[in-house]
């Protein structure tokens, strides 16, 4: 949590150029800040805002917050408004631009603007037009959920599209190389069964692709035919054979994949390691996560209309 306070007690916390200046620095830590889970925005125990500083001003909007570095702002991480005391004018105005208000007994809120012939524009207004309303709608906590909802569904649509590219290259693979899609994906469960130590048995393979005993011996015959896989004494057990790799599956897998892999690696070297381990951690649920589901599927028998 990241405590955001206004310390100008002499100035009853009145906004000036250094503290518009603060305030846009702090709230852009606070939504910059993935440890950061939440802002509170305070002026101490005697006051919160008394508003703009009258005799300077408080200096130019911001980019990214417009007036005070807030009231404009688009967030995504909550922020509250803790008062006491005062909330005059753009300190009043302040508040509606946060997520959450805690008010002590002690808060006491007004526009006095007004008797000076000052229309209240920063934040007040935000409560009265439709776009203050389509503004708020997109703060607090609904426009949070609103907001993962969205992120959500441009992840699935991202993750949708990957799938899609990589089916339609593995075809283009499967194609150039006279591979049935059955084939291709028994080539890729070989090679992963491999690269993790327990290489597959021809049984362990057809319960994996959920084909019979027969077709799978004529899947690996036809790759072993070509070179894409070999049957061999698995070292720990002699009495088993296991399936491994073939040097003809290497070999054209280096050359059709070979460029891929190279711009995996140029694209994955322009990403810290914190969001690598953070990608990883996705990646890893939705996969364990979509397996989970196949399961539940797989053991749930499927009821067929009697004939």
């Amino acid at each position: 949590m990241l405590v955001i306070r206004m310390d100008r007690p002499d100035k009853r916390n009145a906004v000036d150029a250094a503290m518009t200046a603060g305030l846009d620095a702090a709230l852009n830590e606070l939504e910059g800040d993935p440890e950061l889970w939440c802002g509170v925005l305070t002026g101490g125990s005697q006051m919160f805002c008394a508003g703009t500083d009258l005799a300077n001003g408080a200096g130019a909007p911001t980019e990214r917050g417009g007036n005070y570095g807030v009231v404009r702002r688009e967030r995504s991480t909550p922020l509250v408004a803790a008062v006491d005391g005062i909330a005059y004018g753009g300190g009043f105005e302040i508040v509606p631009a946060c997520d959450v208000v805690v008010a002590g007994r002690s808060a006491r809120f007004g526009l006095p603007e007004v008797s000076r012939g000052v229309i209240a524009n920063y934040g007040a207004g935000r409560w009265g037009s439709p776009r203050s309303w389509r503004s708020a709608s997109r703060s607090g906590p609904a426009g949070n959920l609103r907001r993962m909802k969205e992120r959500r569904d441009e992840l699935i649509r991202l993750l949708q599209a990957y799938t899609t590219e990589s089916a339609r290259l593995a075809d283009e693979f499967a194609t150039r190389h006279g591979l049935h899609t059955t084939d291709l994906h028994a080539l890729i469960a070989v090679l992963a069964a491999e690269g993790r130590g327990v290489p597959l048995t021809a049984g362990r393979l057809a319960a994996h692709l959920g084909l019979s005993s027969g077709a799978t011996t004529a899947l690996v015959d036809r790759m072993e035919r070509h070179g894409y896989v070999e049957r061999v004494r698995d070292p720990a057990d002699r009495r088993r054979v296991v399936l491994t790799y073939g040097d003809e599956a290497a070999r054209v897998g280096r050359a059709f994949f070979g460029p891929l892999g190279a711009d995996m690696d140029a694209l994955v070297a322009g990403f810290s390691d914190a969001e690598l381990a953070a990608v990883q951690r996705f990646l890893a649920g939705v996969v364990e996560m979509v397996a989970a589901r196949r399961a539940a599927h797989s053991s749930t028998a499927i009821s067929r209309p009697s004939e």
